[in-house]
């Protein structure tokens, strides 16, 4: 078991968390993801970049945009984040093999965290401050594509690539608006034609759609 205490929030709504957990209980499918896009991060940096060191701003929804706590899966979403870079700064790659070839010896991953409490308005702010104030190399964000596409657009603007672990809009996959945004999520193009499969497979002949109004939607 291993104990973390990390601060994640931006000068407008900072918060405090203390999370434990078992290594073995990072098994969510997208806390997982968070620290497969962590790892693949760093190589990427340590590979293509003559850099010793890499900084990292994440992005992670531990509220609600009306200030509820969202609960225990998204603080596995931080927590997994700063396991990432545990692994990754002491070389211990169980999680993901094969990545210690592409890290040198003496590279070092630093990550700054942010509550995006899944608004835009809050998710640009601490954007902003991350590239702005922290200097971050890449942002890591974020769960919704309303959030994602605004925070990869403040990126853009001052060559800052942003990496997406859970937003799957179509819309996102334009270059032309989001010209450094990548995803370790797959987009709802694919998702959609699995659904369509399914149906065809069911034979169903009616069915009902409910969606957001929103890009994701």
């Amino acid at each position: 078991m291993f104990a973390l205490s990390l601060t994640i929030g931006s000068d407008a709504r900072p918060v405090t968390t203390t999370h434990k957990m078992m290594g073995k209980q990072l098994r969510n499918r997208m806390s997982a993801a968070v620290v497969v896009t962590a790892l693949l991060m760093a190589a990427h940096f340590a590979a293509c970049s003559a850099a010793p060191d890499a900084r990292v701003g994440v992005m992670v929804p531990l509220h609600s945009s009306d200030g509820e706590r969202l609960g225990a899966h998204f603080d596995q979403l931080a927590a997994s984040a700063m396991l990432a870079v545990h692994h990754v700064n002491t070389r211990a790659f169980s999680l993901v093999t094969g990545v210690h070839e592409l890290i040198p010896e003496n590279f070092t991953l630093t990550a700054s965290f942010r509550d995006s409490y899944g608004s835009p308005t809050i998710g640009v702010s601490g954007a902003i401050e991350l590239v702005q104030g922290e200097k971050v190399d890449v942002l890591v964000a974020s769960m919704r594509t309303v959030v994602s596409g605004p925070v990869s657009m403040v990126g853009a603007a001052v060559q800052t690539p942003t990496i997406s672990y859970g937003s799957t809009a179509s819309a996102l996959s334009n270059k032309r608006t989001y010209p450094l945004l990548s995803r370790t999520a797959v987009s709802d193009d694919v998702l959609a034609a699995g659904l369509i499969e399914m149906v065809s497979a069911m034979g169903w002949s009616q069915i009902a759609v409910l969606l957001m109004d929103d890009i994701f939607g």
